[in-house]
């Protein structure tokens, strides 16, 4: 049986989109951080590892953000958010090919996660059990 060593997470494109327009899907752009922060807080913590470490990817930048007015929003709560034992990559840099990355930016986004997770895992093996504050919103 195997261990888990880590968490990589990217999300958030369906938040973007127009709630007028969309009422049934409930994007939830301006809470995006809050609920992030539960849900890293809530799995880690069921799962028994609290402090398991965590990388999640900001938003890329695409060309056509024609109905997704909130793109700007959820990269903002994206980059603001404080994971305790977690890290943010940024793709803003990175080509699109309409809302997906190319070819060569998931190579770059892999690469990158590979990085920012092994920034924390060394904290993560020497406690792996160390209690991580809950989020305001799970409190």
């Amino acid at each position: 049986m195997g261990t888990v060593s880590g968490i990589l997470f990217f999300q958030g494109e369906a938040d973007t989109i127009d709630p007028q327009k969309y009422p049934t899907l409930n994007p939830q752009a301006e809470a995006w951080a809050e609920k992030f922060a539960t849900f890293s807080y809530n799995f880690r913590t069921d799962i028994g590892y609290p402090n398991l470490p965590l990388a999640y990817a900001q938003l890329g930048q695409p060309k056509d953000l024609e109905g997704l007015p909130n793109w700007a929003l959820v990269q903002a709560q994206q980059a603001s958010i404080q994971i305790p034992n977690g890290v943010m990559i940024a793709t803003d840099d990175l080509a699109m090919d309409g809302l997906y990355f190319t070819v060569d930016s998931y190579e770059t986004i892999g690469e990158r996660f590979a990085e920012a997770i092994a920034t924390i895992i060394p904290t993560n093996l020497n406690n792996p059990t160390d209690e991580s504050p809950p989020p305001k919103s799970a409190q």
